[in-house]
Formats: structure tokens, sequence, C-alpha cells
């Protein structure tokens, strides 16, 4: 069985609870550029300027909450 790829939606979720770009990369076996490319992408997507506008919107959305996952 072939492991799937990360989507931009689990860097989403691990950029909105803080993590580093290190961190991202050995949580879900990618590379560091790639999850720089991924978070890029997901500041395009949603028209933000840095990642703490991601973690902000994914408080907001629900995406995320607070103490939990």
């Amino acid at each position: 069985m072939r492991s799937r790829r990360p989507q931009p939606g689990d860097v989403r979720i691990e950029t909105a609870r803080g993590a580093t770009t290190a961190e991202i990369a050995a949580r879900l076996h990618l590379a560091e550029p790639t999850v720089e490319t991924d978070v890029g992408r997901i500041l395009a997507e949603l028209g933000l300027g840095d990642r703490v506008h991601i973690v902000i919107r994914a408080y907001e959305s629900g995406l995320v909450r607070r103490g939990g996952r």
C-alpha cells in the first residue's frame, strides 16, 4: 500500500498549532522546502500575509481549538 502525501490541510493544521517548518517536515515526513511551498500556497489561497494569520484563521474557523486538536 502506498502512503499518501500529506495534504496542504495537514500543513495548515500543523502551522495553526504553532509548529515550525522543521517540526512540520518531521511530523509529516516532508522536506522543509516542500513545507515552505505549501505554507506559501496556503497564504496565497487565503489571501493572508504571514503564518500568524494562518493561526488566527484556523482558530476563527474552528479548524483548531485552544488546548486541543
